[in-house]
């Protein structure tokens, strides 16, 4: 049983082998293969050789594309900063604040250099490895696209502050993220991989998602027209995980590692998919004993929950991170079996 079968099976609530598992492996390609982060987060084909290599020693049940948030600012005219062995970062916002938004020209999902480099890693993942593994293309929403073109202060001041900025923002940012999810499932992604900053902790407030971020995802998921992953980059978005669970395309969350997976269950649908249990950016901090410890007592503590998938999830896994290390989750469900 592959990949793609396992998770085919889990949602129809038909027995399984053992359960999947993941993690967020885009960076960790370049690990693998050796390349430097410039060419490969510009080359399809050298992304789409990591994520081979990703498939071959570690064997999820999932794969990731690209992880460049940053990524999609540059499409809109912001620059990045590259470093070996990190994912590019935002270096400088393509405007300054709300009042040069005229001045934006929305990529063309079909001709546009960074905007092509997502989508043809995805339609080569999906050729070498979508008979065998769900592929999840992750983009940002409509909220949080602008951090990265206006970046994260301004943003904020701009929804805090001016409604009229805040509107004629979404009215670039809906449309292009509901084309660009639409031409990835087309390109052979399974899934969106949606970050969720503006329904975390750390970022918003419950006014905030009442009276913004919950409508402006009403008005953008149907147009996605496909099953939608959100997914948390560091901050908890528990507290409003059963309001997510009642829009269109929602379908699986992956959730912080402080959150409590019993608590989140029972805040959404049963069919909902629960992805949780290790912090990526941190894996590297523990030995692949305690991963293995840990992914077994998970798997007891939610073998009832057929739903349940043991994943490191938040942004990358750390490059630091041993082989092993990963193995060991792997080598857990294996041991763990259908439960």
């Amino acid at each position: 049983m592959n990949g793609r079968e396992r998770f085919e099976r889990m949602i129809l609530g038909r027995p399984i082998d053992r359960r999947p598992f993941g993690a967020i492996l885009s960076l960790y390609g370049a690990v693998l293969t050796g390349c430097p982060t410039e060419r490969y987060y510009n080359d399809a084909a050298a992304f789409a050789l990591g994520q081979d290599a990703v498939m071959r020693e570690v064997g999820p049940d999932f794969l990731t594309g690209p992880f460049l948030l940053a990524g999609f600012g540059e499409a809109f005219g912001s620059s990045l900063h590259y470093a070996d062995r990190y994912v590019p970062t935002l270096s400088r916002p393509a405007i300054s604040s709300a009042a040069d938004i005229p001045s934006l020209s929305v990529p063309d999902v079909d001709a546009h250099p960074r905007i092509l480099f997502y989508r043809d890693s995805i339609r080569r993942m999906a050729a070498a490895h979508g008979k065998e593994a769900l592929i999840l293309a992750v983009v940002l929403n409509p909220l949080d696209l602008p951090l990265m073109i206006l970046g994260p202060e301004a943003w904020l001041l701009t929804v805090l502050t001016d409604g009229d900025g805040t509107r004629r923002m979404l009215d670039l940012t809906i449309p292009f993220f509901t084309l660009l999810c639409r031409s990835l499932f087309s390109d052979g992604a399974d899934v969106i991989a949606m970050p969720m900053s503006f329904f975390t902790r750390a970022v918003t407030t419950d006014r905030l998602v009442r009276q913004l971020a919950l409508p402006v995802l009403q008005e953008a998921l149907p147009g996605v027209r496909g099953p939608v992953l959100f997914h948390h980059t560091g901050s908890s978005f528990i507290d409003h995980i059963g309001l997510l669970d009642a829009l269109a395309g929602a379908t699986a969350y992956s959730l912080d590692v402080h959150d409590d997976i019993a608590d989140a269950r029972r805040r959404i649908r049963g069919e909902s998919l629960l992805l949780a249990g290790f912090d990526g950016p941190s894996l590297h901090a523990l030995t692949p004993a305690e991963i293995r410890g840990r992914c077994l007592e998970l798997l007891r503590e939610h073998g009832d929950d057929g739903r349940f998938i043991p994943a490191a999830t938040g942004t990358d896994v750390d490059p630091r991170t041993p082989l092993e290390s990963l193995l060991a989750i792997r080598r857990a469900v294996e041991e763990f079996g259908s439960g």
